[in-house]
């Protein structure tokens, strides 16, 4: 069989190596094609990588671009599946998949949940709690839907991921920068410049991790997400199982399930986000696709089920055939940040320890440090611990982080020079080109 992998170029390297030896584990003898826009020398063995995939597709997983360059290059080869990692290359896999007669991942369900006032929109006809959301494309609009809702609001874009240009508004006066970051921060596939005003929720926001076949939805994890950096909502933490009442999570579980048969989706990996209200539950984003960052290892290290061998599984008509559940683990993961901005100057992290899961580096010295609203993705990387309790998990998760060590500096040689070398090990015009001339030699494309 053969499967076409799309990897998100917004994925740090290592959590897309992770993706694919789950998949590849899964799936030992399907011949994977592998699509991602830069698979860095410095950061991808390329022998490794060529022995575990059939090809290798340098393109833009989600630019639209993408699916003929992925058509062209199979020639008319057979394909089984298509799995999409990342949320930015959902549509490109939809589209694919469409060309080739498959039915997962199914393109409308795709275009409903991208589509966040879609997505309410469908919820809220099938009677499931959804925010209430009015679309913008001015200022003015921005600010009288602020009004009529009720401050505060939440500003964000209609079809954008990961919290990207999502900002609180608690003053009238705040609603035109608010939606002047909301209309900037675009993805290549985007496909709407609109801007939604929704009411905000202060209550939990409870995660849900299942897998759909054959219409059934089947619950894998739950937990409770805690969001920082305000007025935006950049990810935190999650404590896993969700640190809820059990009715409340029993509610939040249902509204998913019934989502599910609301925009279609009948067979997949779902990963949604609820907001805990007083009336009832609220679905802000539901996917067909494992959910990003540590979600997946929290999963592992909670049931001991892998999101990304199920949706591989999945994509070819297998069934899920989850391992049976141990007993669940108490887990803990957070994202680590820099509240300085400037140059990674200098990391220090111990190997981890008794209880620690996973801990994973997105950044190196020499790499640059942000914050919003300028950048949205300059998290240090994630820890995951686990316990028998959730006390005994976040205990263990403080005891890491406090050794962890990180300087962020404008100045200095050794700033200037991890900079200068980070964007000499970068210059694509000339790193591609040489890596493209040694793998047409070294490692020729196979197709058998």
């Amino acid at each position: 069989m053969r499967l076409v992998l799309l990897l998100g170029e917004r994925e740090y390297d290592l959590g897309s190596q992770e993706a694919l030896a789950s998949i590849r584990s899964a799936l030992p003898r399907a011949r994977l094609v592998l699509v991602k826009k830069t698979t860095r020398w410095y950061r991808w063995n390329a022998r490794a990588l060529a022995s575990s995939v059939e090809k290798v597709l340098n393109v833009d997983s989600s630019h639209p671009a993408c699916v003929a360059a992925v058509l062209g290059a199979l020639d008319g080869r057979s394909v089984d599946g298509v799995v999409a990692i990342h949320e930015d290359c959902l549509r490109s896999a939809a589209a694919i998949a469409a060309a080739r007669g498959l039915g997962s991942p199914d393109a409308s369900v795709v275009e409903t949940c991208r589509d966040k006032l879609r997505l309410r929109e469908v919820l809220s006809r099938a009677g499931i709690g959804a925010p209430a959301s009015v679309p913008c494309t001015t200022v003015g609009q921005a600010r009288e839907a602020a009004i009529r809702l009720g401050l505060p609001v939440v500003v964000k874009p209609r079809d954008k991921a990961g919290s990207t240009g999502v900002m609180i508004v608690e003053k009238a006066d705040e609603v035109a920068a608010a939606f002047s970051l909301s209309q900037r921060c675009r993805w290549s596939e985007s496909r709407s410049e609109e801007v939604l005003v929704e009411p905000y929720y202060p209550g939990p926001i409870v995660t849900i991790n299942g897998v759909v076949w054959g219409g059934s939805f089947s619950l894998v994890a739950t937990s409770t997400k805690k969001t920082c950096w305000h007025p935006f909502f950049l990810t935190s933490e999650d404590q896993m199982p969700a640190a809820v009442p059990q009715d409340v999570e029993a509610a939040c579980v249902e509204a998913v399930r019934r989502g599910c048969r609301a925009t279609g989706l009948v067979q997949g990996v779902v990963h949604a986000e609820v907001a805990v209200a007083g009336h009832g539950p609220r679905i802000l984003e539901m996917t067909p696709r494992p959910g990003g960052g540590y979600v997946a290892p929290m999963v592992r290290a909670h049931s001991g089920v892998d999101l990304f061998a199920l949706a591989a599984r999945i994509a070819v008509g297998l069934p899920p055939d989850p391992p049976p559940r141990e007993p669940a683990r108490h887990v803990v993961g957070r994202v680590l940040r820099s509240r300085e901005q400037g140059v990674l100057t200098d990391f220090r992290a111990p190997s981890a320890g008794e209880g620690i899961e996973a801990v994973r580096w997105t950044k190196r010295r020499g790499d640059r440090i942000g914050a919003p609203p300028g950048d949205f993705f300059a998290e240090l990387g994630f820890v995951v611990a686990s316990g028998r309790t959730g006390i005994e998990a976040s205990d263990r998760l403080e005891r890491y982080v406090g050794v962890v060590r990180a300087a962020v500096g404008e100045r200095g040689l050794l700033g200037r020079s991890a900079v200068l070398l980070r964007r000499i090990a970068r210059d694509e015009r000339l790193l591609h080109g040489l890596a493209s001339f040694l793998r047409a030699r070294a490692l020729p494309p196979r197709w058998s």
